[in-house]
């Protein structure tokens, strides 16, 4: 077994992931940790940074069951409002998929 190996067979087998990872764009500051919400489910920002008059940010977003991020890609951390840029790896063929 290596680490994480039941948490990939719990997605593959009971249905897709809840969360994902994903860039953020920020209208003002936000910090790691603080959660985050799109249509009613939670998330966490894992990292965050200003870039120029924002700021952008890694999250694990709510995702709908088709796999879209939940809210149409809009998020709140706190009172400020983000916009879902990109999931990470969304490109990638997943083997078994």
């Amino acid at each position: 077994c290596y680490p994480g190996q039941e948490s990939i067979a719990k997605i593959y087998n009971l249905g897709r992931p809840r969360r994902a990872l994903a860039v953020v764009a920020f209208e003002g500051p936000v910090r790691a940790g603080d959660a985050l919400e799109a249509d009613g489910k939670r998330g966490e920002v894992t990292s965050a940074a200003p870039l120029g008059d924002g700021w952008i940010a890694l999250a694990l977003v709510p995702l709908a069951g088709d796999g879209t991020v939940r809210g149409g890609g809009t998020v709140v951390a706190g009172d400020v409002a983000g916009t879902v840029r990109s999931i990470v790896g969304a490109a990638r063929v997943i083997p078994g998929a």
